[in-house]
C-alpha cells in the first residue's frame, strides 16, 4: 500500500513536466504530498478513535458558529491568521443566494467556498451524531446534543445542496441500522429535537431554501449550466488525454 502511494506521488510530480500550468501543478504537488505525510504522521501515532472524533466534533462546532456569525451579519471579514478573505454580498465573486434583487451571503467559515464547508461540517455532524449514541452520559450527552444541533444550524447556513444530500446519505443508514436498532429512544430524542430545528429554520428561510432547490432563479440556472459544461469538458479532455493527463491541477486552467 506505501509503494503504491508513493507511486501515486511520483506519477502526479511527473505530470507537471507536461502540465499546461508548470507553476500550478507543482502546487498542487506539494498539497499531495503534505496530506500523504500527514497520513503517515496520524497512522504512526495510534491515536485514540474517540479523542480523534471529539476533535473533530469540537473543530465543526467551532465552524459553524462561525457560520452562524458570518451569515446573520451578511459579512465575513478578513483574517490572516484564519486564511480567511474579505467577502460581501454584492461583490461578485462571493457566493450568494439571489432573489430578485436581494443577494443572501452564504456562511464559509474559516473555508475558501460554502461548499467546503458544508463538506466539513457533514463529517463532523455525522461523527457528532455518533458520539451522541456512544457518549450520552451525563455532561457528554449534553455537549454531544448541543454539538449535533450546532453543527447542523452551521450546515443549513452553507446553503449547500451536496453537503445537505451527503449528510442525508450518511446519516439516514447510521441512524435506522445504528441509531433504531440499538438506541431507540435516543433516536427519536434526537430526531424529535432536529426536527423542531428544522421547522424553526424553514418557517423563518424558507425562500432562501425554496431558492435553492428550485433552480429558477438566474444564479442557480448559471450553476447548473455551468456544471453542465464542465462534465461536457472533462469528457472531452478525457477522451483526448486519457493516459497522461493534462496536469495535476491543470483542468480548469486548461
Amino acid at each position: 500500500l506505501i509503494s503504491l502511494i508513493w507511486l501515486l506521488v511520483f506519477w502526479a510530480g511527473l505530470s507537471s513536466l507536461w502540465s499546461h500550468n508548470y507553476n500550478l501543478s507543482v502546487a498542487y504537488w506539494f498539497r499531495i504530498v503534505e496530506a500523504i505525510i500527514l497520513i503517515l504522521i496520524i497512522l504512526n501515532l495510534n491515536l485514540n478513535f474517540h479523542k480523534l472524533s471529539y476533535a473533530l466534533v469540537i473543530s465543526g462546532v467551532l465552524q459553524s458558529l462561525l457560520s452562524v456569525e458570518q451569515f446573520l451579519t451578511q459579512q465575513i471579514l478578513a483574517n490572516k491568521y484564519l486564511g480567511m478573505a474579505l467577502h460581501l454580498p454584492l461583490e461578485t465573486t462571493a457566493s450568494v443566494i439571489e432573489i430578485g434583487s436581494q443577494r443572501w451571503l452564504r456562511a464559509y467559515g474559516s473555508f475558501s467556498h460554502p461548499n467546503i464547508l458544508g463538506g466539513f461540517l457533514a463529517l463532523s455532524l455525522v461523527t457528532a451524531v455518533y458520539l451522541y449514541f456512544n457518549n450520552s452520559v451525563g455532561r457528554r450527552k449534553i455537549f454531544n446534543l448541543s454539538a449535533v444541533l450546532i453543527i447542523f444550524t452551521g450546515l443549513f447556513f452553507s446553503f449547500s445542496r451536496s453537503a445537505w444530500m451527503a449528510t442525508f446519505f450518511a446519516g439516514l443508514p447510521l441512524l435506522y441500522f445504528y441509531g433504531l436498532k440499538k438506541y431507540f429512544r435516543t433516536t427519536i430524542k434526537l430526531l424529535l429535537y432536529l426536527g423542531v430545528l428544522v421547522l424553526v429554520l424553514v418557517f423563518i428561510y424558507n425562500s432562501l431554501i425554496f431558492t435553492r432547490l428550485s433552480f429558477n432563479q438566474r444564479l442557480e440556472i448559471r450553476s447548473v449550466d455551468r456544471r453542465i459544461e464542465s462534465i461536457v469538458e472533462a469528457k472531452e479532455i478525457i477522451r483526448d488525454h486519457w493516459l497522461s493527463g493534462v496536469g495535476l491541477g491543470n483542468y480548469t486552467d486548461y
